[in-house]
């Protein structure tokens, strides 16, 4: 699989920082991190109230900025 494919949330990896998020019922992807205390998927804003417009369903790694 390549880096730049989707893969299934389920696979994400928790607890290191950011990730690509696909959100199905906004029809986009956001960068986001799981909060290990509501044990679900935020947005990079950090508030679990965005957590009512779902939770992601696919993920990749954020990618790696200008040099």
């Amino acid at each position: 699989m390549n880096q730049n494919d989707w893969q299934p949330i389920e696979t994400a990896p928790k607890y290191t920082g950011y990730v690509l998020g696909w959100y199905p019922l906004l029809n986009e992807c956001r960068m986001c991190e799981w909060d290990q205390f509501d044990d679900l998927w935020i947005k990079h804003n950090g508030n679990t109230i965005d957590a009512l417009q779902g939770q992601p369903t696919h993920w990749m790694p954020l990618p790696k900025g200008p040099e």
